[in-house]
């Protein structure tokens, strides 16, 4: 049996390869939408396109305020520092939520429609006849890609390093402005510069259309695919059945939010469940972000025991921080929404870059996966049927 889950799969992610990076707007993009439809159409799902334009200016605008304002409060802690050290601590309190205000700001549906708007497509694949009276479980995966001057690792570490000198001043001037300890100007400047250097360099990034897109997101579509394949049989008597590929999720998750904002009328809001694939394949902890439960029906105690029995790993988290998922539209807008995704620091030196090709895919893994979400979804059809 692990045969056929494994060469499902591989099969699937060596398709979408072999056309080529699949950014926004991308020939490769299209074809793989063409492939997924096509997929969906074999498996016997009532198969829908929900056409729409959207552009890079989320991303591109989200990280240009974050790092420019990161380091215009820096600068002006600086000036202040000595002087009015209770003015620094409101100054780097900003530090703490400015991030979530500006990804939130920027992951509207009217955003990605400023400046050159490019033609996407979110693929909806859904059991025929739905029953009214039964849950709907809708598992979600992107399908576009992304590359940037610096892979996510480095990204990471640039940033992190002007959070961390934030948090240092913080804590400098807090003991300042209560008399204990005053940092010299060096000190502070010191601090200051090698933030700004990390900003400036993360301000000139760009995003290019490099990245082959194994473990995010082929790996996420090989899943919704084989599932496509196997769960409807199961699960028909128990749940209605949903399979949504999205596109330009890249660019601020703009077809998950159109989806939310066209289509999720039809699915009701305490008989749903949304599960989202993203970046899995790549080894180690399977992490979940989202909510736990929706009155009894408690999904992550079931997730962890699905996984576990499959040898995983997991851990739970509300909100990944700084973190795009899919599932965050759903969630906003009242769902029970969770994504599974997994991550290390090899899989985050290839994310976003040429690097992340099928050899950073363990297939075998990404398997028992595939095996663990099938039998999480039929025993979550049947218990949040009660």
């Amino acid at each position: 049996m692990m045969d056929s889950y494994r060469v499902s799969v591989e099969n699937v992610l060596r398709t979408i390869l072999s056309f080529g990076p699949r950014a926004l707007g991308s020939m490769a993009e299209r074809q793989t939408a063409d492939f997924i439809e096509h997929y969906f159409q074999k498996a016997g799902l009532e198969v829908r396109r929900q056409n729409f334009s959207a552009s890079f200016f989320p991303l591109v605008v989200a990280g240009k305020i974050i790092t420019g304002l990161t380091l215009v409060i820096l600068i002006l802690a600086g000036f202040l520092f000595a002087n009015h050290p209770l003015a620094v601590l409101v100054l780097l309190g900003l530090l703490l939520v400015q991030v979530p205000l500006v990804m939130l700001a920027v992951s509207g549906s009217k955003l990605s429609r400023i400046g050159r708007k490019f033609e996407t497509c979110n693929l909806m694949g859904r059991t025929p006849d739905p029953d009214k009276d039964l849950p709907t479980i809708l598992l979600v995966a992107h399908y576009d890609t992304k590359s940037q001057t610096l892979n996510m690792a480095w990204r990471v570490i640039l940033f992190s390093v002007p959070v961390l000198a934030g948090i240092i001043l913080f804590l400098s001037a807090l003991l300042h402005w209560i008399g204990i300890f005053a940092m010299p100007a060096w000190g502070v400047w010191g601090m200051i510069g090698v933030a700004g250097i990390c900003l400036v360099i993360l301000f000139f990034s760009r995003t290019e259309n490099f990245s082959p897109g194994a473990v995010d997101n082929g790996s996420g579509v090989a899943i919704l695919l084989s599932l496509a394949e196997r769960l409807p049989a199961k699960i028909t008597p128990y749940a209605n059945l949903v399979f949504l590929a999205t596109g330009a999720e890249e660019v601020g998750l703009a077809g998950a939010i159109r989806f939310v904002k066209e289509d999720i009328q039809s699915l009701r809001q305490n008989r749903t469940l949304v599960m989202n694939f993203d970046g899995l394949g790549s080894g180690g902890t399977v992490t979940m972000a989202g909510l736990k439960q929706w009155g009894k029906f408690r999904f992550a105690e079931r997730a962890k025991m699905s996984l576990n029995e499959h040898g995983f790993r997991v851990r739970h988290y509300k909100v990944i921080p700084g973190v795009g998922l899919d599932h965050i539209p759903f969630m906003r807008a009242g769902y029970l929404a969770v994504s599974f995704t997994q991550g290390s620091v090899e899989s985050a030196k290839r994310m976003h870059s040429p690097a992340d090709v099928l050899e950073g895919v363990n297939i075998d893994e990404l398997a028992k996966l595939i095996q663990a979400f099938e039998q999480m979804v039929e025993r979550s059809a049947i218990d949040y049927g009660k």
